[in-house]
């Protein structure tokens, strides 16, 4: 019992419990904390929990054993380098004194033992840095599934999501300004499969920027598979729009030989005219490579309106030589005295086929952007002007042609 009750005083409304009910004097209060929470919620809460620690303690199994298989494995690469490096000399020496057949039969060992000699360096080397990422505690998850996927690990991890942001903003936060990346890993049946999201987008006074990039990276034994797409957008407080997208597929062996296809699609447009390129490289597992450029591209500077197109093909021999080829044209019109005429280096056939392309190519969604820069008219105005200058030419020469045959008509008769 208060003082106040011994008293027989009323309690004032300030000395009661932030929580205790109005007219009810003797109510039981609790101190105030955390919103329970619901069963259903709680229960699933600690499911996902306890399923990441048992993910967890997989991966931390499966590393320590895949620690004790490495280093046997680069115990027994070891001694069989060392025994080859002994043969080198011996090999060299026979190979001196030998003619022939047995000395031809001498230099085929001799090749065979240094490629055998070079993959074994080559083992000794992944087994040392696989070594030294399984004993960091640094080490990311999708670079141990790698490991274990090179390995050949018989285990099973269930998939996890990672997600992070760049310093300042929240990964999270649906705004304006946001850069994202979003991790998804999983590793069965021997394969280590890691899917990369990664989005930005940024709005400031140098103008507008947004930049979409997916990967997907499979993993089998030795063997890597990757598929990649990206895009760049970016408009300047100047007028300047660029669009960039890329694809690319590539597939990597387990002795370092790449294969695959890039592909890149580049627009470019602004008040003085636009740029349109294309370039697709295919790469062989022999080194190999065709590289093949081609671009359009139209220029108005000084009363001169000009439109280019060229392709270059680059091909680079497994030996690292190239040879380019070089195909290009340009025309336009050019603003003088009299009006507009053709350029010299020009014609309407290749003007026309340029301008009609409508400033390199531009896709339907860019159609707006295209018309707010003035580009569209531009292309219009030119392509006009150049289709006149062709009728007026033309209607000459066919008032020529009809005043030379009034001319041989009057000569015959008389």
């Amino acid at each position: 019992m208060s003082l106040l009750q011994h008293l027989g005083l009323p309690t004032p409304k300030s000395f009661l419990p932030v929580h205790a009910a109005s007219g009810s004097p003797g109510a039981h209060t609790t101190p105030r904390g955390p919103a329970p929470v619901p069963q259903a919620q709680s229960s699933r809460s600690a499911s996902k929990h306890e399923a990441d620690e048992g993910d967890e303690a997989k991966l931390r199994a499966e590393s320590k054993k895949m620690q004790a298989e490495i280093e046997a494995k680069r115990k027994q690469t070891s001694d069989a380098l060392a025994q080859m490096r002994k043969l080198a000399p011996l090999i060299e020496a026979k190979i001196a004194s030998a003619q022939g057949d047995e000395k031809k039969a001498l230099v085929a060992k001799q090749a065979d033992l240094q490629k055998r000699t070079a993959q074994a360096e080559k083992e000794m080397v992944q087994a040392h840095d696989d070594l030294e990422a399984l004993d960091s505690p640094g080490t990311k998850r999708e670079e141990l599934l790698a490991i274990m996927a090179r390995r050949g690990s018989k285990a099973k991890l269930d998939e996890e999501i990672e997600v992070k942001g760049a310093p300042g903003l929240d990964p999270y936060k649906k705004s304006v300004n946001h850069d994202r990346t979003v991790t998804t890993s999983s590793y069965e049946n021997g394969k280590a499969v890691t899917d990369t999201v990664h989005d930005k987008q940024h709005v400031g006074v140098g103008g507008y920027t947004k930049e979409h990039a997916h990967e997907t990276e499979v993993r089998t034994g030795g063997s890597t598979a990757r598929n990649s797409e990206e895009k760049k957008t970016a408009v300047t407080t100047g007028g300047k729009v660029s669009v960039e997208k890329k694809t690319a597929t590539e597939i990597e062996l387990a002795d370092g030989r790449k294969s695959g296809v890039e592909h890149v699609d580049a627009r470019e447009f602004s008040a003085k005219g636009g740029a349109h390129e294309k370039t697709t490289k295919v790469t062989n597992f022999d080194g190999s490579s065709t590289t093949t450029t081609k671009k359009n591209e139209i220029e108005r500077e000084d009363g001169r309106i000009t439109a280019k197109t060229g392709t270059t093909v680059t091909k680079t021999g497994a030996n690292g030589t190239s040879v380019a080829t070089d195909k290009s044209a340009h025309g336009g019109v050019i603003a003088g005295k009299d009006g507009r005429s053709l350029d010299v280096a020009g014609s309407l056939a290749l003007v026309q086929g340029l301008l009609t392309q409508r400033a390199a190519g531009v896709g339907a969604q860019h159609r707006r952007q295209e018309h707010d820069l003035g580009v569209e008219s531009l292309v219009d105005l030119a392509l006009h002007e150049a289709m006149q200058d062709e009728a007026d030419h033309d209607r000459r020469n066919h008032q020529r042609r009809g005043r030379a045959q009034i001319a041989g008509h009057y000569w015959r008769t008389a």
